[in-house]
């Protein structure tokens, strides 16, 4: 769901300049090793994988996010070196999009993955913003034959859930945890935190566990 690092120098915050511990293709290069490991030991339990992805904000490429070539995004880059390193390997797939988001399918459910910066708020999950974004975006793509059920975004940092007509949108937690940028901005130090979900064929989706990470 996007942000897996931060991107070149002078795109995102100025401050990220000076505080970041590694060059930017340390960190493209160090993260898509990383992922591979995770996925190379998660064959070990499970017969497939599929991985989707999403463009967010703090992988951009371009002082202000553009609306075309969303996909141009560091965020995308590093999926596509893990996808080329399992290209030889049937059990792990890939759903990479030219766009700023992703759909597909999970035992009949259809589910829509964006980051969240596209939606307009600040200081809180702004969930009137949320709700109109998702509707409009559905709406859309039902016009073209995809409609979805669900949604999994981040951006936030901040886990919640909530129902909509059809499905469910869930709001993802972030590894970072709390910084300084929380505390100064006066916005609550959500704990480091990702959610999971389990989709049965039949009922949907059917539970979920938020994880929470020790500091």
């Amino acid at each position: 769901l996007g942000d897996l690092i931060n991107g070149q120098f002078g795109v995102m915050h100025d401050e990220l300049i000076v505080t970041q511990g590694a060059t930017l293709m340390e960190t493209v290069f160090g993260t898509s090793s990383v992922l591979c490991q995770f996925i190379q030991r998660m064959l070990q339990h499970f017969e497939k994988i599929h991985i989707c992805a999403a463009p967010g904000n703090h992988g951009r490429m371009t002082k202000k996010p553009w609306a075309k070539e969303a996909e141009m995004n560091w965020d995308m880059v590093i999926p596509k070196i893990v996808s080329q390193w399992f290209r030889t390997e049937p059990r792990v797939t890939f759903n990479l999009p030219n766009s700023f988001f992703f759909i597909d399918d999970i035992h009949g459910q259809t589910f829509c993955g964006f980051h969240g910066h596209q939606v307009k708020g600040w200081a809180g999950i702004p969930w009137y913003g949320i709700n109109r974004f998702v509707n409009n975006l559905t709406e859309a793509m039902s016009v073209v034959g995809r409609p979805f059920d669900n949604v999994v975004q981040g951006h936030f940092h901040s886990e919640a859930q909530f129902d909509r007509a059809r499905g469910r949108v869930f709001s993802n937690g972030c590894l970072k945890g709390p910084d300084e940028y929380t505390l100064s901005s006066g916005l609550h130090p959500n704990p480091a935190s990702q959610t999971a979900f389990g989709v049965h064929p039949k009922i949907g989706i059917t539970h979920v566990w938020p994880i929470h990470f020790s500091p």
